[in-house]
């Protein structure tokens, strides 16, 4: 505990467990021709390790804080990066955030992204603490690749009468990793694909909406594997329900396939539709 002059102590409170440490942190907001940027940061070094976290949100377009649909531009909201660097120059990252397209009439576009990468090959848990904003897990149990999954959602409407005639929305995945050849290849995954094109919506409460005409897919999947060695060379395998809404008399609902295999051998996709976001 320190004291100066006549001022309340200052309390220095390090924990010594972590060894040798220097960190730099704090929180800033600016304003720069129509780029709105607020959030906290740190940079840390402990042991050999370098650490970086950041955290807050950016919004780009013409608005006040506390941006809404009065507002037009893009808010990108729950800003999380965390990012472990070695000595040898070999790091491992995670990134998320969610982003909001705001101000459009009769459009909405909305969704979430995680990156995640580790090439250090080692193990890795660490917390950083942004100021304000809390900590942020960076954490493997060992490589890997490069990948980036998330959720969106795309609905477009009728200025004239609100109805909505495009709704597409599901939980995809984009991974580059190597086969059992050692080529690049880059894995497209997606599920709970959920489409529809018509005047909707195609459900109301989770029901099928009676007054809705159009065409809808639900239960959408896809697999896609292309090798970077051709642009040729790829595996696709999705499939789907289609259903015919609206015609009185006329019901119409059936499932479709589609698979290609253009590489010269076998394909496997590695998708977690359930990882957390």
């Amino acid at each position: 505990t320190l004291v100066a002059g006549s001022g309340a102590p200052i309390v220095v409170g390090i924990d010594g467990a972590r060894g040798e440490l220097l960190a730099l942190s704090g929180s800033a907001a600016f304003d720069i021709s129509g780029f709105e940027i607020k959030g906290g940061f740190v940079l840390e070094k402990a042991g050999d390790k370098l650490l970086i976290g950041v955290a807050g949100s950016l919004f780009i377009g013409n608005g006040t804080p506390p941006f809404d649909s009065d507002d037009a531009g893009v808010l990108l909201s729950d800003l999380r990066f965390g990012m472990v660097i070695l000595p040898n120059s070999t790091y491992a990252l995670t990134a998320s955030g969610s982003a909001n397209l705001l101000g459009v009439d009769a459009l909405v576009l909305s969704g979430s992204l995680q990156f995640r990468q580790n090439n250090t090959g080692r193990v890795i848990n660490e917390e950083i603490k942004v100021p304000e904003h809390g900590p942020i897990s960076v954490q493997f149990s060992g490589d890997q690749a490069l990948s980036l999954s998330g959720t969106a959602e795309l609905r477009v409407f009728d200025p004239a009468n609100g109805l909505e005639f495009v709704q597409l929305g599901g939980v995809f995945s984009f991974t580059k990793t190597r086969d059992g050849k050692d080529v690049s290849q880059l894995e497209i995954g997606a599920t709970g694909v959920e489409a529809f094109f018509g005047v909707g919506p195609a459900r109301i409460n989770g029901q099928l909406n009676p007054q809705a005409f159009g065409i809808a897919l639900e239960n959408g999947k896809l697999g896609l594997v292309i090798k970077e060695s051709s642009k040729s060379s790829y595996a696709l395998d999705a499939s789907g329900d289609l259903l015919l809404l609206g015609l009185d008399g006329l019901q119409m609902k059936g499932s479709v396939f589609v698979r290609v295999n253009r590489t010269g051998g076998a394909a496997v996709l590695r998708f977690r539709p359930d990882a957390k976001i």
